[in-house]
């Protein structure tokens, strides 16, 4: 339902747009808006693609544990 009323808003708003401004071209507005969503994925992936070893769960639950409970993780204790 939720997303039925996103996507009801965005057209809405597309159409708006539209009609206020008729040399507005859709296709690059959506096409800026993939690339900024799908290009940090992409590089994501690729790092994955390049790295040869694989990370361990136990030790990313161990690094995550390390910095939640490490003090200089507090914004406050930041000097910079």
């Amino acid at each position: 339902m939720l997303f039925a009323v996103l996507m009801i808003v965005i057209a809405g708003a597309f159409a708006y747009a539209k009609v206020t401004h008729p040399d507005l071209r859709i296709i690059p507005v959506v096409l800026g808006i993939a690339g900024f969503i799908l290009g940090p994925m992409l590089g994501v992936f690729l790092i994955g693609m390049f790295t040869e070893r694989r990370g361990s769960d136990a030790g990313n639950m161990h690094r995550d544990l390390g910095r939640a409970c490490s003090p200089r993780s507090s914004p406050a204790s930041s000097t910079s």
